[in-house]
């Protein structure tokens, strides 16, 4: 055993110290949506994405599209319409490269002849793709959740559909603790090693 040794073993002790910390990662995210929008009767419905403003990690909800309708169709008019659309969700880790994520889903509307209106948001699972990993991490939407815009009679309103998502590591983590025995392992192991060459060589 030599010096050589010593420097190996001090190489694996910070590559493990090294995959101790990807357990602390963190992402940003941002979304987009295709198509953004339809029209139907007096009746337009609008989607725009949404983007993180404070770095995510383990299992969050994020506010993925913001809705907007407007209409000019009063009651007892009645607009009946659906938007079948895909929301593209493209993830940055803070380690590793970018994960994209779709998720597929129809809005359907019907302009209640009350005021107001009716509205459904329904997850394709078919058509998505719910779960995408960088090798280190693996990102999973787990549901949907839906808040629809509600307006009496003519005007505007706002609503938003959100998703839980959770950020798991794709490797067995090693505890900090064994971590650190271990490092302290191999360098006594590498220290005791030169002290016996050098014994050799006197």
């Amino acid at each position: 055993m030599n010096i050589r040794f010593t420097g190996q073993a001090i190489l694996l002790a910070a590559s493990l110290l090294l995959v101790g910390g990807n357990s602390e990662a963190s992402f940003v995210y941002a979304t987009a949506q295709a198509p953004s929008g339809i029209t139907s009767g007096g009746t337009t419905l609008t989607l725009t994405g949404d983007n993180s403003v404070t770095p995510q990690n383990g299992t969050t909800i994020i506010n993925a599209v913001n809705i907007a309708i407007q209409t000019t169709t009063a009651p007892p008019a009645t607009d009946v319409f659906s938007l079948t659309f895909n929301d593209t969700v493209l993830i940055t880790p803070s380690s590793g490269g970018t994960v994209t994520l779709r998720v597929n889903q129809t809005l359907a509307f019907t302009r209640a002849d009350t005021g107001g209106e009716l509205s459904t948001d329904t997850l394709n699972v078919g058509a998505s793709v719910l779960t995408g990993s960088n090798g280190l991490f693996t990102y999973t939407i787990s549901a949907l959740q839906y808040s629809g815009p509600t307006i009496d009679n003519t005007g505007a309103g706002q609503g938003n559909i959100s998703y839980i998502i959770t950020e798991t590591p794709t490797t067995t983590v090693p505890e900090p603790a064994s971590v650190g025995m271990m490092a302290m392992g191999l360098g006594l192991a590498g220290f005791f090693g030169v002290r016996r060459s050098r014994r050799r060589t006197a």
